[in-house]
C-alpha cells in the first residue's frame, strides 16, 4: 500500500488480479489477501506511477501482512446427550465445507415429535445440541476425548464449526459458528448450542480449510515520473514504524524497464534500518524502486540467507512459499523522501527546499519542525491507511 504526498491527485487502482500477490518463486502455490495495487511490478506509467510535481515529494506506505492457508486438521465429529452418552458420530461427512477430511452430521426428524433427533431435551422446553470436535482417529475408540487407544489424536490446525437449523417447511430459521484451533494434538473441544423453536432439522458441518497463517513478506513497487532525465535523485526512507513501534526495516530496489533489479540498499538511510537509493532517471525521466523488508536485497519477499548442502540453490528463495520463515518478516509504514541529489527537487514544481531527511525519522510526521502530542495523533489516526496528509 502506498500514497503520494503533498502531489497533484493521481488514481491508483488494482492492477493485480487475486492471487497474484507477492512475486515468488514459481510455481505459485498460494493466493495471498488481500492483493493490492502495488504488489506487482508493471513499470512505467501504469497505475503505481506516482507523478513528481513539486518539491519536497513525500510518498508513504505500509508492507501489509499477508495471511496463507494453515495445516487442515483430519477432525472428528461427535454428538452427545447429557450424560455424555455418544448420539452420533462423523469423520468425513462435510458436504460443502473443507476438504475430504472435514466431518458434517445431518440429522432430521425421525421420531415426528417437531425436534431434529440430536437435539438434547433440557427440561425446560428448549433443546441443545451438544458437540464435541476432536481429531482423527480420536472416536474409533468409543469416546471424544482427545486421545485414540490412550495416545494423542495428533491433529493440529484450524477449524471452523457450522451450524444450520432447517424447520419442517425446509427453511432455515437459524446458524450457530464457532471457530478453534489443535495447538497440542491432544484437545476435544466441547460446543453447546440452544436451537431454535422448531427445528426440525440439524446441519453440522466443518471447515478444516479456514486457518490461515500470518507472515509479513509484502513488496510494494512503484515508479516516479516527471523527473529531470539523467539526473541523481536521492530516494530516501525518513519515517515509519513496524509493529513493534520500531523503525521499519526496510530495503530499497532499484529496477530497470524490465522490473529486473538493478540497485539495492539495506541500512544507508538517516535512521537504524531505513534505507537510501540515489539512482540516476531515465531519459524519460522515470524512477522505478520497490520497497521491501530489510534483508530481501532482491526484493521478492524472500529472506536472503545462504542454504547450504542444496545443489543449484544459493539462496532461501529456492524454499517452499509455505514456509513463512522464509519471508523477509518486516510488516510496517514507511515514508519516502524523494529529492533531487542536490537537495530539491528541482524539476520545476516549486522552489520551496525539502525539509531534512532527518525530520520524519525523529518522528516529525507533519514536518511543523516540532516532535508532539500531535504527530502522535496523525501517526494513530492514519496507520494502514491510504492517505495522511500531514
Amino acid at each position: 500500500m502506498l500514497r503520494a504526498g503533498s502531489v497533484a491527485p493521481v488514481a491508483l487502482c488494482c492492477a493485480a488480479a487475486f492471487g497474484q500477490g507477492i512475486p515468488v518463486p514459481q510455481p505459485v502455490p498460494v493466493a495471498f489477501e488481500p492483493p493490492e495495487f502495488n504488489d506487482i511490478c508493471i513499470g512505467p506509467f501504469g497505475n503505481q506511477t506516482i507523478e513528481i510535481v513539486k518539491d519536497c515529494t513525500l510518498v508513504t506506505g505500509k508492507l501489509e501482512k499477508r495471511y496463507i492457508p494453515g495445516p487442515a486438521p483430519d477432525t472428528w465429529l461427535c454428538v452427545v446427550d447429557k450424560e455424555d452418552n455418544i448420539v452420533a458420530k462423523d469423520d468425513n461427512g462435510a458436504r460443502d465445507k473443507g476438504n475430504d477430511k472435514a466431518s458434517g452430521i445431518w440429522s432430521s426428524d425421525g421420531d415426528s415429535d417437531g425436534w431434529a433427533d440430536i437435539l438434547t431435551d433440557n427440561g425446560d422446553g428448549t433443546r441443545s445440541l451438544r458437540l464435541i470436535v476432536t481429531g482423527f482417529p480420536d472416536g474409533f475408540d468409543g469416546d471424544c476425548n482427545g486421545f485414540f487407544q490412550n495416545a494423542p489424536h495428533g491433529q493440529i490446525g484450524e477449524w471452523c464449526l457450522n451450524v444450520s437449523y432447517v424447520d419442517a417447511s425446509g427453511d432455515e430459521i437459524g446458524t450457530d459458528y464457532y471457530n478453534d484451533e489443535f495447538k497440542t494434538g491432544a484437545e476435544a473441544f466441547r460446543v453447546n448450542f440452544t436451537a431454535p423453536q422448531g427445528t426440525a432439522e440439524v446441519h453440522v458441518q466443518i471447515d478444516n480449510t479456514c486457518g490461515r497463517i500470518p507472515f509479513c513478506g509484502d513488496v510494494d513497487y512503484m515508479c516516479f515520473s516527471g523527473l529531470i532525465p539523467l539526473e541523481s535523485y536521492c530516494i530516501t526512507v525518513v519515517g515509519g514504524l513496524d509493529e513493534e513501534c520500531r523503525p521499519t526495516d526496510t530495503q530499497l530496489c532499484w529496477l530497470n524497464k524490465d522490473c529486473e533489479v538493478i540497485g539495492t540498499d539495506d541500512d544507508s538511510g538517516p535512521a537504524a534500518g531505513y534505507s537510501e537509493l540515489c539512482v540516476i532517471a531515465d531519459v524519460n525521466g522515470n524512477i522505478c524502486i520497490a520497497v521491501s523488508g530489510g534483508g530481501d536485497a532482491n526484493c521478492d519477499g524472500y529472506r536472503d540467507e545462504i542454504i547450504a548442502g542444496r545443489a543449484g540453490c544459493e539462496t532461501i528463495d529456492c524454499g517452499d512459499p509455505f514456509d513463512v520463515s522464509h519471508y523477509h518478516g518486516v510488516c510496517g509504514t514507511y515514508t519516502l523522501k524523494v529529492a533531487f541529489n542536490g537537495g530539491n527537487v528541482s524539476n520545476g514544481g516549486g522552489s520551496e527546499p525539502c525539509q531534512v531527511s532527518e525530520a520524519a525519522s525523529r518522528g516529525d510526521v507533519n514536518l511543523d519542525g516540532i516532535v508532539n502530542t500531535i504527530d502522535l495523533v496523525t501517526l494513530l489516526a492514519n496507520w494502514g491507511a491510504t492517505t495522511i496528509v500531514p
